[in-house]
């Protein structure tokens, strides 16, 4: 696992906040309580799986390229 898996996923998160917040403003929901822990969660969730995103894409390009 490299820093690129690590930060792709908070990089996501940050860039997601935006449209949470305002979810959470027009349907009058509490943003701490609704998404902040499960964003927080499942952020920590997909570190593991864009590192192996990663690697499963880097032998398929590599591996149709040498075809």
């Amino acid at each position: 696992m490299n820093r690129r898996d690590v930060i792709r996923p908070f990089a996501g998160l940050v860039a997601f906040q935006p449209f949470a917040l305002l979810w959470c403003w027009l349907t009058d929901m509490d943003y701490g309580s609704t998404f902040g822990l499960f964003m927080i969660y499942s952020t920590i969730c997909f570190i593991p799986i864009y590192a192996a995103y990663e690697r499963l894409y880097e032998r398929v390009s590599l591996s149709s390229k040498t075809e």
